[in-house]
């Protein structure tokens, strides 16, 4: 019996210890991207246990061998995985917790909380796509906002403006925001000749990858507390900080590389043999209009061939020229990243360096971006903290010419570099014969003239914050920003546009200084369920601007550029322009039950730009929010609806003139008269000159249903005031018009935003799908100018009152006879009621201008679709744009059905064109060379500017766990990643997102990207 018993308890004690048996986990929590998540709570379900993961995201438990590990972090939905040795755990987000906090003006709320209108853009969005400028990222992804390229130039900032243009003379695009600190929005990109932009600005100054989120704000609400600048929305980027992380760093590099091309084919050019087809149907009909009656058939054909034999004669090879081949290449893109982040309980820090260096389609055009960062915080103790955040970058760029230039490749193969010109001469050497009618040879000269400019630019940031009682914080900062340019053009008198001048150079520097003091007192405190927050400021800027430029001619020789070698110094100036500004602000934020939502905000700036009786502005707003599902009513009843709210605001934001001494009474101290200073009048004085003023009313509706169904809806009606114009005067006081606030704008529009959780598996790394559209709608209308008289020195647009500010005045092409083939217009001669006579005429000069067209779209938008399974993610992009138009301002001898031939190449359209009676489906008329009516402007170069664009696209893999932690690592990605992928467009030939302002030239178009790559942390 003993012996028994002694049996029993021990195989009852095994039994205990085998059902306890303990297995020692060791695994990794990442996102869905595949970033470790640092912090996540881990803990065995049913008991105590747990841990949170390391910086690496990685974590180490004991738990039953037949136990379950729940991990769970804020912003994510909880997982739960079954014990094992190894595991990898992907959380997904849960979009209603994950913005949950927000950057706002002047610092962070609760989105719950938040009563004006903004969309946020995270890094996920931003952080694989291979852009210098980070603006290419926000188009799609943002309602309301639109973006434009000015120039396919590597390097080259976007344009962009929210909810409509909104303003005439003075600036379109939003302030931004960087860290706490406003940062003008104008293009730093300077040159010492025309046609040569390549515009710079903030987005060429900032890494992609060091932004940890972008909010823009669209409303008064959101956007007043910045007054006077902020009347065309605002951007704030706050940049990535370290984590605390028990003293460990987190070091990650980043390594791309990939190819880049045109995003579309734009102004195709014709070929050898379609050239001498189209020329010579031209000449044959101009001959036979001319002298048909008097030549035989066979004395006209021996005349129109012996010409086209002379111009464009057809190459004993059969090989033409192919100039676009040889002035373009695919270019290269290549981006090393490096960033440690960590800290501790009291500290923190992010350090990044970057270099990128983008290569275009032109041996001449690439850019150079190096960056480096430091953000710093320490709390010294309970009640006070310190930081610093330093930045540096420097941006070296090479450019073409562009616009109408010669020397602008893009411009020469589609106007005077034919295909049946030869490139090369018999005997291999460069061609430079007299079809190239006194041009160069661009192949040839392609490295002759060089237009490089170098921009540094360095930020320093020191703030301090202190908490004098529970509950009230000071928090002083202060900026220190210093942005420079240097830019050289250089003409060789080998080139042809240096030749007459013996060889050109110019220098050209600006310097920007700002020193910017910011002084925040904060009190928030909660009673109840009372909530409330109160905000008391004081801003002070100090900007001063620098410019230098010299000019010198008459080099020695080719290789020698510096102005000391100059033969004639040609010229030389220089400029000092201060400007200053002085604001008070106060907000007041409240909240009852996280239920009703109340806040109210006033500025007061002063700026030295406005008049002596203006100096000073006042900018406010009011708004508020109803979150219905925190209601009995709604919560108890209706369980689907996850989140319901309304808001409210209204406010006014102001714009300050771009010109900083239009309102004073200037003198111009220039030239000499007898060898003696000159010093004269420079401008009319205004001491009225205002702020431009904008008031905005804003309705919302925010809609969560199912824990999976996002709805956002904004409308809007924007009304600008008192908008700075140039008002005419007699040419008797010596001037020609004088700055003065004459008009008027309004700008109402709806937005969309509907997001989806198509498909989230309950499974730790199992299969999401996360579908976001928006869509915008903006109506523009100039509501008053000065004398209410329409304004047509836009041209080809009309400031008219009642309509949009971009509206296109222009005849109106009525196509063309299809028994002649000649072109017609509507005369639209006005008639007593109002509408116009739509009789057709063949003389344009018989056609009255009429609105043909407006450069505003109807409907604007983008689609984001996030796909994630295993370690794999997948982000596609696209953006689009329905109705809208953009005007062919200077390719339009090209589609003159012959006037121009022999002169500049015809455009691949004009193949489709009218050749016989009966012919009344083709796009262009008859041709005949030298066609009178070829150069009257109309809708004929009127083309419809809607898209669709797969902006990005981004596919990535994150190695298992089981492979990284072999080779020492916490993660470890590989990167696939293209903009500008596919185009699907209303009208070939062109790139849609070259028109800016609705206005297409010959700056070069966007690019196309592919980029392969890596990135690893440790």
């Amino acid at each position: 019996m003993k012996r028994k018993l002694v049996l029993f308890l021990t195989l009852f004690f095994v039994g205990i210890g085998l059902a306890t048996a303990q297995t020692r986990v060791q695994g990794m929590v990442v996102d869905e991207a595949g970033e470790p998540v640092i912090g996540a709570t881990v803990t065995v379900k049913g008991s105590s246990q747990g841990t949170v993961t390391d910086i690496d995201g990685n974590f180490t438990i004991s738990a039953p061998a037949n136990g379950t590990l729940v991990v769970s972090y804020v912003g994510y939905v909880p997982q739960e995985v079954g014990v094992s040795e190894n595991v990898r755990v992907t959380l997904v987000e849960d979009s209603e917790l994950l913005d949950e906090v927000m950057v706002v003006a002047y610092g962070t709320t609760k989105r719950s909380s938040f009563t004006g209108s903004a969309s946020t853009i995270n890094n996920k969005t931003i952080k694989d796509i291979p852009v210098v400028s980070f603006e290419q990222a926000l188009q799609g992804a943002a309602s309301g906002v639109t973006i434009s390229s000015s120039s396919g130039q590597p390097g080259s900032q976007q344009r962009i403006s929210i909810r409509g243009v909104g303003s005439i003379n003075a600036s379109t695009e939003p302030l931004y925001v960087v860290d706490g600190i406003p940062m003008s929005p104008e293009n730093i990109s300077i040159s010492g000749v025309t046609d040569s932009p390549g515009s710079l600005g903030i987005s060429s100054i900032i890494n992609p990858s060091d932004i940890a989120s972008i909010t823009v704000l669209k409303d008064a609400a959101a956007a007043s507390l910045y007054g006077s600048r902020a009347a065309n929305g605002v951007i704030l980027i706050a940049t990535k900080s370290g984590i605390a992380q028990k003293g460990k760093t987190r070091v990650t590099f980043k390594a791309q590389a990939g190819f880049n091309d045109w995003a579309v084919k734009s102004r195709e050019i014709v070929s050898g043999d379609e050239l001498r087809e189209l020329w010579t149907e031209s000449y044959y009909n101009y001959i036979n209009d001319a002298v048909g009656d008097n030549w035989t058939e066979e004395q006209i054909w021996e005349e129109v061939n012996g010409t086209i034999d002379y111009y464009a004669a057809k190459p004993e090879n059969g090989q033409y020229s192919d100039w676009e081949k040889a002035l373009f290449k695919k270019g290269s893109s290549q981006l090393y990243e490096i960033n440690l982040a960590g800290g501790n309980d009291k500290t923190h820090f992010f350090v990044s360096a970057a270099y990128n260096k983008t290569q275009g389609m032109v041996k001449t055009s690439n850019s150079q971006q190096y960056t480096g960062r430091v953000n710093l915080s320490h709390d010294v103790n309970d009640r006070f903290k310190i930081g610093t955040n330093l930045s540096v970058s420097k941006v070296g760029q090479e450019r073409v010419m562009e616009g109408t230039a010669y020397a602008n490749p893009y411009y020469a193969t589609r106007t005077y570099l034919w295909p049946t010109i030869p490139i090369y001469n018999e005997d291999g050497s460069y061609y430079n014969g007299e079809l190239l009618s006194g041009y160069e040879n661009l192949v040839q000269s392609a490295n002759t003239d060089k237009y490089p400019q170098s921009v540094f630019d360095s930020r320093s940031s020191i703030w301090g914050e202190y908490l004098i009682v529970d509950n009230l914080k000071f928090k002083q900062t202060l900026n220190y920003s210093r942005t420079t340019n240097d830019a050289t053009t250089v003409w060789p008198f080998s080139g042809g546009n240096g030749e007459g001048m013996n060889g050109l150079t110019i220098k050209y520097s600006t310097g920007n200084e700002i020193l910017y003091s910011s002084s925040l007192l904060t009190y928030d405190k909660v009673i109840g369920s009372h909530d409330f927050d109160i905000l008391v400021g004081w801003d002070v800027e100090r900007r001063d601007y620098k410019e230098l430029q010299a000019v010198g001619q008459g080099f020695a020789s080719d290789k020698i550029s510096d102005l000391s070698s100059a033969a004639i110094p040609t010229g030389a100036y220089s400029i000092t322009q201060p400007d200053r500004m002085l604001s008070l602000f106060s907000r007041l934020n409240y909240s009852y039950a996280d239920k009703y939502y109340a806040s109210a905000s006033f500025r007061r700036d002063g700026s030295s730009r406005l008049g002596e009786n203006n100096k000073w502005g006042n900018f406010w707003s009011l708004s508020g929010a109803w979150r219905l599902s925190e209601e009995s009513f709604i919560k108890d009843n209706l369980s689907a609806i996850d989140n319901l709210r309304l808001r409210l605001s209204y406010g006014e934001s102001g714009t300050l003139p771009s010109s900083w001494y239009g309102s004073q009474n200037t003198y111009a101290l220039s030239g000499s008269y007898s060898k003696n200073p000159v010093m004269y009048p420079a401008r009319i004085p205004n001491p009225d000159l205002s702020w431009e003023k904008s008031k905005t009313l804003n309705f919302g509706l925010d809609v969560r249903l199912w824990d999976a169904f996002t709805f956002e809806m904004d409308l809007y009606d924007k009304k600008t005031s008192d908008l700075i114009a140039s008002i005419p005067v007699s040419q008797a006081t010596g001037f020609s018009s004088y700055l003065s606030n004459e008009a008027e704008m309004s700008n109402r529009g709806i937005e969309f935003s509907i997001g989806y959780d198509v498909f989230k598996s309950k499974e730790p790394s199992g299969f999401f799908w996360n579908t976001q559209i928006n869509f915008a709608h903006n109506v523009n209308k100039v509501n008053k100018i000065y004398g209410g008289k329409d304004n047509t020195s836009r041209s080809p647009f009309i400031t008219r009152e009642g309509e949009a500010y971009y509206s296109f005045y222009s005849r109106e092409y009525a196509g063309y006879d299809p028994e002649t083939g000649e072109e017609q217009w509507y005369t639209n001669k006005q008639l007593e009621d109002g509408s116009f006579e739509k009789e057709i005429t063949k003389n344009p000069g018989q056609a009255n201008r009429v609105i043909v067209g407006k450069a505003d779209p109807k409907l604007t938008g983008g689609w984001l679709n996030t796909f994630s399974f295993k370690g794999f993610s997948l982000s596609a992009q696209m953006a689009f744009s329905w109705g809208g138009n953009f005007y062919d301002n200077s390719g339009w001898p090209a589609m003159s059905n012959g006037r121009f031939d022999f002169t500049y190449l015809p455009s691949k359209g004009q193949l489709d064109r009218w050749q016989k009676p009966g012919d009344s489906d083709k796009a262009y008329g008859r041709r005949s060379y030298g066609y009178a009516y070829g150069n009257y402007g109309s809708s004929k170069w009127l083309f419809d500017a809607s898209y669709l664009r797969l902006k990005n696209l981004s596919l990535s893999y994150s190695l298992p766990a089981t492979v990284i932690n072999k080779i020492d690592l916490s993660s470890a990605r590989l990167i696939v990643s293209s903009t500008n992928l596919f185009t699907i467009s209303k009208t070939d030939d062109y790139d849609p997102e070259s028109a800016y302002n609705g206005i297409v030239g010959f700056a070069l178009p966007p690019l196309k990207d592919v980029t392969f790559g890596i990135e690893i942390s440790f």
